[in-house]
């Protein structure tokens, strides 16, 4: 169930209806009647932080106009051009216009529109209460504008011209209505709730300036909540017909209570129409702007909240990470303190360590000349070795030998020695440096490297 706040401006008078509206149905809650002077600190007290607002405009100014169709865009422009042409005096205004249809005029397509203006002194007197304390207003609309929409939107009403005489406090409007669209709004006083002659008259002149001025022959009279008693309706020049509100849709609804009831009922519909002035609209941009900050504000605070509790379990994690490797360092330090204790305990035995790495780094020559063994092979009894010189180095021992060949071709003479080379290369650490063969003498000379490989 929605709950609408509507506060009606009644000259020096500020009327509140509290409206609880379920759907189409409303029923009236709640609703008091202070002085403009008590307003403002009725809003310190409200809870309630949007209203509806309708007033009753002393310094309004309505007529139609005829215009060529534009893109709305223009449109607002071109009319308020024409408002300020049309009334020199209204220097800042608000103002809104309704369609009322398309004719043809010198073979051109035009559109006519109702305005209404207020200007903006009177405007702001009604909306500083609610900025000074941070209230909004949904709609500020004059007090006719909802009550034209209860006017039914059935085929009878869309292709006649209609009167719609409603009530409102100490008032009568009248609202005329061309093909369901709004053209002219008139106030009358009304000397007391119910309707007199002088109410009877009114209308009738009011007819009368529609038809004589206006060229516009209103079909009937349609009276909205109260209506006259039979005999002041036969005084009617046009044939009368009453609106009333079904039970279920105006529960305690007072009858000079329609407009603030009708402006929560189509609130929405208002906002169109509505006629916030310029610092009001700028005041809202801002408030919104300031609203939007402050969400960012806080987004940007909850991350930077997740971003600090995000970096203090890292530190946690780096702090407990630190004191292990400080407790590693302390056993390393513990590790090294043994290590010099032992290096020191070592070092009167490093001279015979070193000695007996030295002896061992070289190859040993019997180790050397077992391996040379396999050259007694009967596969090399061609081959004749007549001297073997051994020199010994840093890790390697390199040695000569010196031999010859026994056969007397060539092609024999090569096979033996490449076999011999084969052989010596295939004994593990040996490396042939230098090979020289004499072919006259048939002698040769190898020049083989053994590196150490352990014993």
């Amino acid at each position: 169930m929605a709950h609408n706040v509507v506060v009606s401006f009644e000259r020096d008078q500020v009327k509140i209806f509290h409206v609880e509206a379920a759907g189409s149905s409303l029923s009236l809650t709640k609703s008091l009647s202070i002085p403009f002077s008590d307003f403002s600190a009725y809003l310190k007290r409200e809870t309630a932080s949007s209203f509806i607002v309708t007033a009753v405009f002393s310094d309004a100014y309505q007529y139609t106009l005829q215009h060529p169709v534009l893109k709305p865009a223009f449109m607002q422009k071109i009319l308020e051009a024409e408002i300020r042409k049309r009334f020199p005096d209204l220097k800042e205004f608000a103002f809104f216009s309704i369609p009322v249809g398309e004719l043809v005029q010198d073979n051109k397509k035009m559109l006519e529109s109702f305005i209404y203006a207020v200007g903006v002194e009177e405007l702001s007197r009604i909306t500083t209460p609610f900025a000074e304390n941070n209230k909004t207003i949904t709609a500020l609309v004059p007090d006719f504008l909802p009550v034209s929409y209860l006017l039914p939107a059935s085929a009878e009403y869309q292709d006649e011209t209609v009167l719609m005489i409603a009530s409102v406090a100490d008032e009568r409007i009248l609202l005329l209505f061309r093909q369901h669209a709004l053209v002219f709004v008139r106030r009358v006083t009304a000397l007391s709730p119910e309707y007199s002659s002088i109410d009877i008259q009114n209308i009738n002149m009011t007819v009368n300036y529609c038809r004589q001025t206006m060229r516009l022959n209103p079909a009937r009279a349609v009276f909205v909540g109260a209506a006259p008693e039979a005999a002041l309706a036969a005084e009617l020049i046009l044939p009368a017909e009453t609106l009333t509100m079904t039970p279920d849709r105006a529960a305690g609804i007072p009858s000079d209570s329609i407009g603030p009831v009708a402006a929560s009922l189509y609130g929405a519909r208002c906002k169109s129409f509505s006629l916030l002035p310029p610092e009001y609209r700028d005041y809202l941009s801002q408030r919104r702007i300031l609203r939007l900050i402050a969400v960012a504000c806080g987004v940007i605070s909850c991350l930077a909240l997740a971003f600090i509790v995000w970096r203090g379990i890292e530190l946690v994690s780096l702090k407990n990470r630190c004191e292990h490797l400080r407790a590693e360092l302390s056993r390393g330090e513990a590790l090294f303190r043994a290590y010099q204790q032992e290096r020191a305990a070592f070092q009167p035995y490093r001279p015979v360590v070193d000695f007996l790495n030295a002896a061992h780094s070289v190859p040993n020559p019997a180790v050397l000349l077992a391996r040379l063994a396999a050259l007694g092979h009967p596969d090399f009894e061609r081959v004749r070795i007549h001297a073997a010189t051994a020199k010994s180095e840093a890790d390697a021992m390199s040695i000569v030998l010196k031999g010859s060949l026994a056969d007397t071709e060539f092609t024999a003479m090569h096979k033996h020695f490449l076999h011999l080379k084969q052989t010596i290369q295939g004994i593990q650490g040996a490396q042939i440096m230098n090979e020289k063969v004499e072919l006259k003498s048939r002698s040769f000379e190898l020049a083989v490297k053994f590196q150490r490989q352990g014993d």
